[in-house]
């Protein structure tokens, strides 16, 4: 692949869509917010329809995406066009987003508060690719789930906005008629923990070790594990304050 580096000032730009990193969703090859060129300032990275954004800065949120339409990115990005000799444009982002290039995009990257990866490292890096007919073909079956997942996911959304509709109504009939039933959320929990931020690093925690969730750990709907910062000294781990399944994250 290459790297696109066309550099862009919002002022000439100002119609074009803009993508932020706080726009790229962990985990996701979808684009579903975006600003406009003229909604930001200092020079970004232009990209094509079809590029790869990827969020170069903190690689292990695994933020990339495929851009549908031409527009300007943030610098903190690395706009990733694939050689169609060597690798399909298809095929490009299910490689970049797998664990083999993840886990090589974070060992390579340097800084202690906001590691990046630097391009003239990453184009050294070595990956085994299948020939471009079986790239193809895995391609088409990849991006077939990946259709699969956004249905369920719309799903989902859908079912979230039905539940968020009755719970509204029946609490504003509940407020209006004061039944029986109505309880003080008090009543209904056997606790509210407060969390506790011990001396961490920038870095997020090894497979096996402890970190601390920080605020991007709630996603919308979702919790993000990666978001978290491994604790300097193991022994500050406290089990009071473990995450353990079943329990609920509030920022």
């Amino acid at each position: 692949m290459e790297n696109v580096n066309e550099r862009v000032e919002p002022s000439t730009a100002a119609e074009a869509i803009y993508v932020g990193l706080d726009d790229l969703d962990s985990g996701s090859l979808h684009i579903r917010r975006w600003g406009k060129g003229s909604d930001v300032i200092g020079t970004k990275l232009g990209f094509r329809k079809g590029d790869v954004i990827f969020g170069r800065r903190r690689a292990y949120q695994r933020k990339l995406a495929v851009a549908e339409v031409d527009g300007i990115c943030s610098a903190h990005a690395m706009v990733a066009r694939a050689k169609p000799k060597v690798i399909l444009p298809e095929f490009l982002p299910f490689l970049m987003m797998s664990d083999k290039f993840m886990n090589r995009a974070v060992d390579i990257s340097v800084g202690s508060l906001s590691p990046t990866i630097n391009w003239t490292t990453l184009k050294l890096e070595e990956f085994d690719l299948p020939p471009l007919d079986q790239q193809r073909r895995i391609a088409e079956i990849l991006w077939e789930v990946d259709e699969s997942c956004e249905t369920a996911k719309a799903l989902c959304e859908q079912v979230n906005a039905t539940r968020d509709i009755f719970f509204d109504d029946a609490s504003q009939k509940g407020i209006n008629k004061k039944p029986k039933s109505l309880r003080k959320l008090g009543d209904a929990l056997t606790g509210i923990v407060a969390g506790k931020s011990p001396k961490s690093s920038s870095s997020a925690a090894a497979e096996n070790g402890y970190g601390v969730l920080k605020v991007s750990a709630v996603g919308d709907g979702e919790y993000c594990e990666a978001e978290n910062k491994a604790l300097l000294n193991p022994e500050d781990f406290n089990s009071d304050y473990e995450v353990k399944p079943g329990m609920i994250l509030v920022t």
